[in-house]
């Protein structure tokens, strides 16, 4: 059996008290010795930290940095846009929507397939590009730079903001 006296990390005693390499150390290793708890005891009220310690901790607060840095890096799936978009509904009626997500297909309330919206405004920060039908689909659409207003004959069922 072995002792592990850290005190020295180089030196191990065996169960006769010859001292000997971790290779030449045959059974089973013993539980830790009084000069282990006395050297831990020393280094703890000295203020000192042991190389190997401050290597754990360096590795640890790395890891923290890098996971918290690499969570900020990747960007979300939907940001919302500043400001107002507004239009009219097929019946007429005013409608808008405010501080909308962007990167995500909105269909536009108060408008269907078959009687879509018209006279849509871009007051947001970000460019809209409004289809007219919903869900995006159809072969008609137009980008809309931020203070864009376009007429009646603009149909409009949906809108992406980027």
């Amino acid at each position: 059996m072995c002792d592990i006296d850290l005190s020295s990390v180089a030196a191990w005693t065996t169960t006769s008290g010859r001292t000997a390499s971790p290779s030449s150390c045959a059974g089973p290793i013993r539980a830790p010795t009084a000069s282990f708890h006395a050297t831990t005891r020393r280094w703890m009220s000295s203020g000192r930290v042991p190389a190997r310690a401050t290597l754990r901790l360096h590795r640890t607060l790395g890891a923290t940095v890098g996971a918290l840095l690499l969570a900020l890096a990747v960007p979300t799936s939907a940001h919302a846009t500043t400001g107002d978009f507004l239009y009219k509904t097929s019946t007429g009626q005013d409608a808008g929507l405010s501080d909308a997500n962007s990167a995500i297909r909105i269909n536009l309330p108060g408008t269907t397939a078959q009687e879509p919206g018209h006279s849509p405004q871009n007051f947001t920060v970000s460019t809209a590009t409004v289809f007219a039908e919903q869900d995006g689909e159809g072969d008609t659409c137009t980008a809309m730079n931020p203070g864009t207003k376009l007429g009646e004959e603009r149909e409009v069922g949906s809108v992406i903001f980027s």
